[in-house]
């Protein structure tokens, strides 16, 4: 028999005798079937364990891709806030360049003074803003483990050290599902933090490509 790690699991391995059979045919036989049934439930636990231990590595990899993920987000936003000021400066620009006569201003240039000082309010709230535009689901508040508490998982029936060696595969078992699920819970966080920023994105740069447009616009009427 061997565990999750790839090593012999036997009865060499616990402290425990094995199995006697009784010499009553009718007993002997109850117990060779309860004695298929352990080896058949030994081997799925260890099974399960693999599975447990699989879906562990997958977990740590999507938490340090979606840790790559939201910096490449951030420095995103980073270069759409440079752009955002770079064209506060252009725009500024833009309306000295505007002015007649030195100190009087044409009558659009109060508008669009208006407007720079919109972006600016609506800039200022999508830093303040957190929405989540796709919502995860929730976690399953039921599923609790408790730290330092490990339940019984099986009833011994024979005591041999294969019924101990499945209450010990079981008891890792839970404890890994209970590690999986606080991973599965640190994703959903970050998920719903992730699209928090791509909102903000979105929304930064769709600012950003008006206020190009504006700039665009103006710069062509003092080019005539």
């Amino acid at each position: 028999m061997g565990d999750a790690s790839g090593q012999t699991v036997g009865e060499g391995d616990l402290d425990l005798p094995d199995i006697q059979f009784s010499e009553d045919p009718e007993v002997a036989q109850i117990q060779r079937e309860i004695e298929d049934i352990t080896d058949a439930d030994l081997e799925t636990s260890l099974k399960m364990l693999k599975t447990c231990n699989q879906c562990k590595e997958s977990a740590v990899r999507a938490l340090v891709k979606l840790d790559d993920q939201g910096e490449q987000m951030e420095n995103m936003e980073e270069g759409l806030t440079r752009i955002h000021k770079d064209m506060s400066t252009a725009e500024k620009g833009l309306l000295e360049m505007n002015k007649c006569c030195g100190l009087v201003m044409c009558p659009w240039n109060k508008s669009a003074d208006t407007d720079i000082k919109d972006y600016e309010t609506d800039w200022n709230k999508l830093n303040k803003t957190t929405r989540t535009v796709v919502k995860q689901p929730e976690a399953n508040s039921a599923f609790k483990v408790i730290p330092g508490v490990k339940p019984a998982m099986t009833e011994k029936i024979s005591g041999n050290w294969k019924e101990e060696e499945l209450e010990k595969n079981l008891q890792s078992v839970n404890e890994a599902v209970g590690n999986l699920f606080k991973m599965a819970t640190d994703i959903n966080e970050e998920l719903d933090r992730q699209n928090q920023v791509v909102t903000r994105i979105a929304e930064k740069g769709g600012m950003n490509k008006e206020r190009i447009t504006q700039a665009n616009k103006i710069a062509e009427k003092l080019l005539k």
